[in-house]
């Protein structure tokens, strides 16, 4: 069964202040053939509390960055304006929006190409990336749970995590069964949530607790199986689902 994966972002950085107007501003970045008025208008009314601004260069949104010293709430790029981004990142040209990062990608096929061009960036980040043959409605969906902080990788990546992070850990990590045996039975099921690509929000509906305490669990989880993130804990699960068996 494929999956796709939600990880809480690697760096967590603070929000935004509001902007002088009180709401807090989400950027979209990119052409008006992969961001319509009809979309762009979908996300409006998605974040009715949010102003959403749309540049249709880089360069656009950049000045805007600069001039905006309260920064971005989430940005989205499509493809073009992402990898231009990356670019000038790795250049110093820019510095990394200090809220949520999301690129809107035409298919899972786009997901692929782009992740194996950025995927140290990608994870380092937190940044999602968010198919859009889904369905308007499926895509808004994802897009609200990046704004509430979760990182999005879509079924296919998640599947590369499993045949090459796992062989990866199988390797380096020979005493995997008794970090693993660390765990209750409660972080257990945590962690194969996590792996799964379920949200905090989601994980707590589904065991009855609150968002507060799977947080707590997921730390312990973190702490026991001595990894560095949740991330790191999701692609574990991943490379060892044999042994939860």
């Amino acid at each position: 069964m494929t999956t796709s994966m939600t990880f809480d972002p690697v760096t967590s950085a603070s929000l935004p202040t509001l902007a002088p107007d009180g709401k807090r501003q989400i950027a979209i970045v990119g052409c008006g053939a992969t961001f319509s008025r009809r979309l762009r208008g979908s996300v409006s009314a998605e974040f009715p509390e949010r102003d959403v601004i749309f540049f249709d260069r880089i360069d656009a949104y950049v000045d805007g960055h600069r001039a905006e010293p309260s920064g971005f709430e989430m940005v989205m790029f499509d493809a073009g304006s992402f990898c231009a981004f990356a670019a000038k990142l790795a250049g110093g040209e820019v510095t990394l929006p200090s809220g949520r990062v999301a690129v809107a990608l035409e298919d899972t096929s786009a997901c692929d190409t782009v992740f194996d061009a950025h995927s140290s960036l990608i994870f380092s980040e937190g940044i999602s990336l968010l198919p859009m043959n889904s369905g308007i409605n499926a895509w808004l969906c994802l897009l609200s749970l990046v704004h509430t902080g979760s990182q999005y990788l879509p079924a296919s990546i998640a599947l590369r995590l499993l045949s090459l992070g796992g062989a990866a850990l199988a390797t380096c990590d020979p005493d995997a069964l008794a970090r693993i045996e660390r765990l209750t039975p409660r972080e257990r099921e945590i962690l194969a949530a996590i792996g799964g690509g379920m949200s905090n929000r989601l994980i707590a509906t589904e065991f009855g607790i609150s968002e507060h305490t799977v947080k707590i669990h997921i730390h312990r989880v973190i702490s026991k199986l001595e990894v560095p993130n949740r991330t790191s804990a999701a692609v574990f699960f991943l490379g060892h689902r044999a042994l939860f068996d």
